[in-house]
């Protein structure tokens, strides 16, 4: 009798032998578009502010408080939408993601 091992793979392996789905492309794309919009109104607001503290006479701790309060404002929404979304299966979630 003879046997014949061939090794086995792990799950690890498997999974990244295996191309991409449509699916799984496309909540990539999702996740990349998202983030850059959180990194562009992060970016956009410190030019705002800068570009509204001399007219609006704004101190150091003004225009602080408003930076400090967009990076609080981005978590509370992540919170909401993430808690808003739990029940929601994940085309309902994406789509009502995007309306807005």
């Amino acid at each position: 009798m003879s046997t014949s091992t061939t090794p086995k793979q792990s799950a690890l392996d498997l999974i990244d032998s295996r191309p991409l789905t449509r699916n799984q492309k496309n909540l990539v794309a999702l996740a990349v578009v998202g983030n850059i919009s959180e990194f562009f109104d992060i970016f956009l607001i410190g030019f705002v502010v800068s570009v509204l503290t001399k007219p609006w006479n704004l101190t150091g701790t003004e225009a602080g408080v408003i930076l400090a309060c967009s990076g609080l404002g981005t978590v509370i929404g992540a919170i909401m939408w993430g808690s808003d979304a739990a029940p929601l299966s994940s085309g309902a979630c994406s789509c009502s993601s995007c309306s807005l």
